[in-house]
């Protein structure tokens, strides 16, 4: 198994989370938005929204383990993607993030910029494929 098919695999079951809390699911819910210090949301995503994500995600993925010009750049322009988020806005989200007591920048700090990091080099991968 090559770290494209790992990669695609993550970001298939990111979508299917997406598609969950696009349905009205709560798990983890609350931590996946950055919140101010006071915790009160940065935005609230709305149906449209996060069915749109899913969509973008499941191209990611279908990208990721094929073959083909397209392909290539869609895996090559999401690596950016996923190294920018990594990095973040270096207020409320990404490795370099001032604002790091709120549930969201603990989660953000162990799982989602780590994640994206590991997705932008499954996504390199898929482009050097």
């Amino acid at each position: 198994m090559t770290l494209s098919t790992i990669g695609a695999f993550i970001v298939f079951c990111v979508a299917l989370l997406h598609a969950y809390w696009g349905f009205g699911g709560k798990f983890l819910a609350d931590k996946a938005v950055p919140t101010d210090d006071d915790g009160v949301p940065m935005f609230v995503p709305g149906k449209v929204a996060t069915f749109a994500v899913v969509a973008v995600l499941l191209v990611l993925a279908w990208a990721m383990v094929s073959s083909g010009v397209a392909a290539k750049v869609i895996s090559g322009v999401f690596a950016l993607i996923f190294f920018a988020r990594f990095v973040g806005d270096f207020n409320y989200a990404g490795m370099f993030k001032k604002h790091k007591n709120t549930e969201f920048a603990r989660m953000d700090t162990l799982i989602y910029s780590p994640l994206c990091l590991f997705l932008a080099v499954c996504s390199c991968f898929a482009v050097l494929q």
